[in-house]
């Protein structure tokens, strides 16, 4: 009986880092299809204001 009932800890222990995992993972595809959606977004604003820079160029450096 004792081990029937570590046996079902121990299985609620390991569905709850599942879903702590499932969780990050999910997380980190939403930050990416953001930078993503931003990186499109950012191209279409080039495609709107030509010869701008856009939010990763560097500005000149000063002259000296």
């Amino acid at each position: 009986m004792q081990h029937e009932i570590e046996k079902v800890k121990k299985r609620r222990e390991e569905r709850a880092l599942e879903r702590v995992q499932q969780e990050e993972e999910l997380s980190m595809v939403a930050r990416e299809r953001a930078i993503a959606e931003g990186v499109e977004l950012e191209a279409k604003e080039e495609l709107v204001r030509p010869g701008s820079r856009g939010l990763h160029a560097r500005a000149p450096a000063a002259p000296g």
